[in-house]
């Protein structure tokens, strides 16, 4: 089975992106938006791929009725796939995401693909070629007697936004220890090192901007310009409600000075600039 699982804060005041205050001229009440806006557009792309059923790992415990709404709302597209929710547990990253690998995965036919809500322009093709990729055969990925393969879409400075299990290595406890992977070093170097470990297939995907900071959502927003009017001549999926938001917010990009550098962000609404 296809399984796809978000990996998600609740959309909750003053506890989102915080790193975006700090160098941008947005308020906590306008990033609150843009992150709401983000986590359904996440929901939206993977309930428009081969994922046959969704999972939403949450944060805080608490804020289950937070998550249900925003998976309601999203429900006006017409969510092709089931969604279950449960909370994180755990100390840190690695341990959440051992725990809620452990909760969905029951069969050994289990394809799982991992998203954040950092990407909310990820195409459901993209999010398809990591299921097609791991619904490979293992004797045309040259690997028989492996039962294995992972994919990982890159984020920029050593990150990812997607990784894909392929059935059995989703054992974590006979086959994979995600300990330390996402709390030091470059994740995207500890999860190499398990592939060559393993010596399992690997696929990349395309680079994808994951924002956490003011150049990350200087690249989104350019980006967003760019796919908006491509998908007149071209099929791409639009992720509507952060395009909505941004308008909402006239948050467009603008230049310091005449160099390639200085590029700051700015709110045409209200005349905010930084």
């Amino acid at each position: 089975m296809n399984k796809l699982l978000i990996f998600a804060k609740s959309p909750i005041n003053g506890k989102v992106k915080t790193r975006l205050k700090k160098d941008t001229p947005l308020t906590d009440d306008d990033i609150l938006k843009l992150y709401t806006a983000f986590l359904k557009d996440t929901i939206i792309s993977a309930s428009l791929s081969k994922a046959q059923k969704i999972y939403i790992a949450y944060y805080p415990e608490d804020s289950r009725g937070v998550m249900y709404d925003i998976v309601f709302q999203s429900s006006i597209f017409n969510l092709q796939s089931s969604i279950e929710l449960f909370p994180q547990s755990g100390n840190d990253f690695d341990d959440r995401l051992t725990n809620a690998l452990q909760n969905i995965h029951n069969k050994s036919s289990d394809n799982i693909v991992i998203l954040g809500s950092d990407s909310p322009h990820i195409q459901p093709s993209t999010i398809n070629k990591a299921f097609k990729f791991l619904s490979t055969p293992n004797s045309e990925l040259r690997t028989p007697n492996f039962n294995g393969a992972m994919v990982l879409g890159p984020s920029g400075e050593g990150g990812v936004y997607l990784i894909g299990l392929k059935s059995a290595i989703c054992n974590l406890q006979s086959a994979i220890n995600f300990k330390g992977i996402f709390t030091s070093r470059n994740e995207s170097d500890n999860l190499l090192q398990i592939a060559k470990r393993k010596k399992m297939p690997l696929l990349i995907l395309e680079e994808l901007t994951d924002v956490d900071v003011k150049s990350d959502l200087i690249t989104l927003v350019s980006n967003l310009s760019i796919m908006e009017y491509s998908s007149r001549h071209t099929k791409i999926h639009l992720p509507q409600y952060t395009l909505c938001v941004i308008r909402e917010l006239g948050l467009t990009v603008d230049r310091e000075g005449r160099g390639t550098r200085g590029k700051f962000l700015s709110l045409a609404s209200s005349k905010r600039s930084r």
